[in-house]
């Protein structure tokens, strides 16, 4: 294996468990339930964007595994295909799902700024990751 495969599955490996873990582990949301009408207690809604960012850390840490095992051109492909997956990464805690509605909640003042960071980065990662497992095309 060469290191212009190595290096940049390495660093969407990272950027994967980066992810999952800011999320879940490093700075989890609010842990507050909400109580229902019937009296169960659910969690919020920045619960679920957290939730939803971690799998898409899951799914940007699967796709740095597996471009180790295909070919480069092939590598490059899944390298753009996870460029939308850290706009979305983005767009749920901002929009899709959200979150609190004040903003000094753990989970506006901490949790989403990480990840809003985290996927920017991831993006421009798997950007420079693509441009560096593109096999250059001869000229004739």
């Amino acid at each position: 294996m060469d290191l212009k495969k190595i290096i940049p599955a390495a660093v969407m490996m990272i950027f994967g468990i980066l992810l999952i873990a800011v999320g879940l582990f490093i700075l989890p949301p609010c842990d507050q339930l909400i109580e229902t009408a019937n009296g169960v207690g659910v969690p919020m809604k920045c619960h679920w964007s957290v939730v939803a960012d971690a799998v898409l850390g899951g799914i940007i840490l699967c796709g740095g595994i597996m471009s180790l095992f295909v070919k480069r051109d092939t590598a490059s492909g899944i390298f753009m295909a996870m460029i939308p997956v850290c706009i979305a990464g983005i767009l749920i805690p901002a929009c899709i799902i959200g979150g609190c509605s004040m903003p000094t909640m753990k989970c506006r003042a901490l949790t989403f700024p990480a990840l809003y960071v985290l996927n920017t980065l991831c993006g421009i990662g798997a950007v420079i990751c693509f441009v560096l497992t593109k096999k250059k095309e001869e000229h004739r």
